[in-house]
């Protein structure tokens, strides 16, 4: 006999969790553009979707040279997971907290941007910026995060571990920016899409460029 929804809330909380319960108008609107997206590798899903003139790649590889461990959040990782939504101009990570990893990370974004408070560094030839965040709303950090983030391929030979979608989307919902609540219903639809096409879910394989 299935649980009850009580014992379900009660076993939630016993487990050290607080469920978030809210109702939510049903939009089908993104599936198609999700749809499309999949059929692309994941740099391809980023470059069609990157406005202006950020260039994440550039950004990720400095990272990448400087062996920073993070993970990628907002919009930029929400592209590379198969997001139809525009990438502005800010890419978005919540770097591993030990100070090495911190120190790695300051010396990578130095030759790249000014820092600013709030964690934001705009990047100095005017193309957008990028926002450091200890613990997005929604998560516990880092920690958190890497468990189910996987590496995605953002270019050629460059993978970067990217947040899971359930992850991205309790991030979007936790958000008190509106903008940022914005991409919750796309990532809802992502998280639905292999259920409406009666398929499994994309291993992690599929996430990355061939």
């Amino acid at each position: 006999m299935e649980p009850g929804f009580d014992a379900v809330i009660e076993a939630l909380r016993a487990c050290g969790f607080e469920p978030d319960l809210s109702l939510s108008r049903y939009d089908d609107s993104y599936a198609t553009l999700i749809e499309q997206q999949l059929t692309r590798a994941p740099s391809e899903r980023m470059d069609a979707l990157t406005a202006g003139g950020l260039d994440p790649k550039r950004i990720l590889r400095v990272l990448r040279e400087h062996d920073v461990r993070f993970v990628l959040v907002g919009l930029v990782a929400g592209a590379l997971r198969g997001s139809p939504l525009m990438v502005a101009d800010e890419l978005v990570l919540v770097p591993e907290p030990r100070p090495r990893n911190l120190a790695r990370l300051r010396a990578a974004l130095g030759g790249l941007a000014e820092a600013t408070d709030a964690g934001v560094w705009i990047l100095k030839d005017g193309s957008g910026s990028v926002r450091v965040l200890a613990r997005p709303p929604g998560t516990r950090g880092y920690a958190d995060l890497v468990r189910d983030a996987e590496p995605v391929g953002a270019d050629v030979d460059l993978a970067v571990m990217v947040a899971s979608p359930i992850d991205l989307l309790r991030i979007a919902e936790a958000h008190t920016n509106a903008l940022e609540r914005a991409a919750a219903p796309a990532l809802r639809t992502l998280l639905d899409w292999p259920k409406r096409k009666g398929k499994a879910p994309l291993p992690a394989w599929t996430l990355q460029a061939t």
